[in-house]
C-alpha cells in the first residue's frame, strides 16, 4: 500500500489541498458576507500594526506641523526684536536732534541778549581721565577766537581759550587747578577770586571773614581779570566758613555748568563796555536844573 501510495503522492497532495480549500468553501458559506477567516486572521495580526502605524504617523506629523510654527513664530519675533531695535535707535536719534536743537535754540536766544561779539562752537573733543579739565572746539582764529577769552553758556561760565588755531581752540575749564576767576558774591557783590579745584569744583579766596556768605549765593564774574565781561554765572556757594584765626573765609563753589553734558558753547570774541548811565541832575521848582 505504500508502495501505492509513494506511487500516487502527488496525486494524493492535490487531493488535499482541493479537500481543504472545499472545507473553508463550506466554512465560509456559513459566514456574514465580507469576512473571511483570512479577513479575521489578517485583521488580528495587521490591526495593532495599522493602529501603531498611525498613532506614530500623527504624533510624527504633529510634531513636524509644531516645528514648522516654532521656525515661522521664531522669525517673527526676529522681526519684531529687529523692528523694536530700529524704532528705538529712531527714538534715540530724534532725541539727540530734539536736544541739539533746544540747546541751539537756548544759544542763539541767550546770544541776543547779550551785548557783546559772540562766535558759536561745538565740542568736539574733551581731555582723557575719570575727571576732565579741557575741551576742545571748532572755531579758531578764522572766526576771531584767540587765547584768553571766555567760553561761556546760557548755564553759566564754561571756562577760557588758552590755545587756537585757525580753526580749532582749547579751552580750559573753570574748574581747572590753573583757573583762577574775579569773582563777586551774592545781592552785594563781595569780591573775591574764583580758583579751580579739579573734581572738587571751585573755591572763593580772599574774602574777609566779617562779609556775609550764605549758602546758596550766586557767584558771578566780576569783570575786572580781562577775560570774563561782568555778571555772567560762575556758580553757587555750597559751603561757606570762617574759623578762628584765619585771614579770610574759606568758601566753596558748585559750578553752574555740568561740563560733561556741554555740547555748544559760545566765545566772547569782543568785550563791549557798557555806558555808565550818567546821574539825573536834580531839578529846581520851575524843573530847571541846577
Amino acid at each position: 500500500m505504500f508502495d501505492l501510495l509513494s506511487r500516487y503522492r502527488h496525486l494524493s497532495v492535490l487531493g488535499f489541498l482541493l479537500s481543504l480549500s472545499l472545507g473553508l468553501c463550506a466554512y465560509s458559506t456559513g459566514r456574514p458576507l465580507g469576512v473571511t477567516m483570512a479577513d479575521r486572521l489578517a485583521m488580528t495580526l495587521v490591526g495593532p500594526l495599522e493602529h501603531l502605524a498611525t498613532v506614530v504617523g500623527e504624533t510624527v506629523g504633529g510634531a513636524v506641523q509644531q516645528y514648522f510654527l516654532l521656525v515661522r513664530v521664531q522669525a517673527q519675533n526676529e522681526q519684531l526684536r529687529e523692528d523694536v531695535r530700529r524704532l528705538r535707535l529712531s527714538a534715540q536719534t530724534l532725541r539727540s536732534v530734539y536736544a541739539r536743537n533746544r540747546d541751539l535754540e537756548a544759544l542763539l536766544g541767550f546770544a541776543r541778549g547779550v551785548p557783546h561779539a559772540l562766535v558759536g562752537a561745538r565740542v568736539i573733543g574733551r581731555s582723557p581721565g575719570t575727571w576732565f579739565d579741557s575741551l576742545r572746539i571748532d572755531a579758531g582764529t578764522v572766526q576771531g577766537v584767540r587765547p584768553d577769552v571766555a567760553v561761556i553758556t546760557p548755564a553759566g561760565v564754561v571756562g577760557q581759550v588758552v590755545a587756537a588755531t585757525s580753526s580749532f581752540a582749547h579751552v580750559q575749564l573753570l574748574i581747572n587747578p590753573r583757573t583762577s576767576v574775579s569773582a563777586a558774591i551774592g545781592p552785594d557783590a563781595i569780591q573775591g577770586i574764583l580758583y579751580g579745584l579739579g573734581e572738587r569744583g571751585a573755591a572763593v579766596r580772599y574774602v574777609s571773614p566779617r562779609a556775609e556768605i550764605h549758602v546758596g549765593d550766586v557767584v558771578r564774574t566780576a569783570g575786572l581779570d580781562g577775560v570774563y565781561p561782568e555778571g555772567f554765572v560762575l556758580g553757587a556757594v555750597s559751603e561757606a566758613r570762617v574759623e578762628m584765626g584765619k585771614t579770610f573765609q574759606d568758601i566753596w563753589v558748585e559750578p553752574a555748568v555740568r561740563f560733561e553734558n556741554v555740547e555748544r558753547v559760545a566765545v566772547v570774541v569782543t568785550i563791549v563796555e557798557q555806558p555808565q548811565q550818567a546821574p539825573t541832575p536834580a531839578s529846581d521848582e520851575n524843573g530847571t536844573g541846577t
